[in-house]
Order: C-alpha cells, then structure tokens, then sequence
C-alpha cells in the first residue's frame, strides 16, 4: 500500500520508503538533493521543534481615540488599557533528523513540504495546521514501526 500527498507535495511515502523529489529540490537550496530513505535504513529519528505563544493585541490605538472622543483624556487611557491581549499559538519549525546505520542523516522539514513560510509560522486550528499534524502523525509512526523493527532485526543477528 503506497500513500501519497500526506507529507506535502515536496516529499513522497511508501510503506517501505519515504523520498524527496526531484523536482522539488531543483527550487530549494536548504535541503539535499532527492533522495530515498528506506524502512530498513532507519536506526533512530529526532523531532526539532519550535511552538510559540504570541500575543495579539487588540485595537488598543483605535480605542484609546474613540474613548478620548468620548470621555476626554481618562476615556483615552481606559481604551488603550481595554485592548484584548489575545494568545495565538504558532508553529514555526518542524523538522525531523533521522539517523541511519551506515552514519548517514536525512532532513524531513515538514513546514517546508507544505510551503510554510517560517517566519509567520502555522496557527494552530488552521486548515494547514491538520496537514501538516497528519504528516506528523504518519512520520512518527512510520519511524517507529522502522526504528522497533529494525533493533529487532539487530537484535536477532546477535543471538
């Protein structure tokens, strides 16, 4: 069973690989080159991350004018003042580094295969945001089910 698409349109899944294109890479100096990066290859993974709370805050100039309007210089303070301080949770990076027998590393930057811009990062809730968790979702499983049966398949040389 092969899958398509769930890593972006810059990487492609198999259950036994995963690979960049071609095609991408022509367009993106950051990352290598294509390649593929087989299930029995895979020796162990790291997630690097970086999810930020910003804070929005609310009109705090236009209320600060309309309740000077209204109410003089005290309306003016309570309007800045009365500005909402909103919470907005972003992701700005998402990447996986897996590490392989032979000593080799492939770079999965999952912000990059959905065409994230990192400096406004992805909300969270947002319609991108359930992609790239999708992603996620498979990449972590698929590196575990290799990462298990792989130390398995060195265990069992040894014995």
């Amino acid at each position: 069973m092969s899958i398509f698409g769930v890593l972006g349109g810059r990487y492609v899944a198999h259950d036994d690989c995963i690979g960049r294109r071609e095609q991408a890479w022509q367009k993106d100096a950051r990352l290598r080159n294509e390649w593929l990066l087989r299930f029995d290859d895979v020796k162990d993974y790291e997630i690097i991350q970086d999810v930020r709370e910003d804070r929005k805050n609310g009109h705090g100039v236009a209320k600060s004018i309309i309740g000077g309007a209204i109410f003089g210089a005290p309306g003016a303070i309570v309007g800045a003042v009365s500005g909402k301080n909103k919470q907005v949770s972003k992701i700005y990076q998402l990447q996986f580094v897996v590490q392989t027998y032979d000593h080799g590393k492939y770079l999965i930057d999952l912000l990059d295969a959905f065409s994230v811009n990192m400096a406004l990062g992805v909300k969270y809730n947002s319609s991108k945001y359930y992609d790239i968790k999708r992603a996620y979702d498979y990449l972590v499983n698929w590196l575990e089910k290799a990462k298990a049966a792989n130390s398995n398949n060195i265990a069992d040389q040894w014995n």
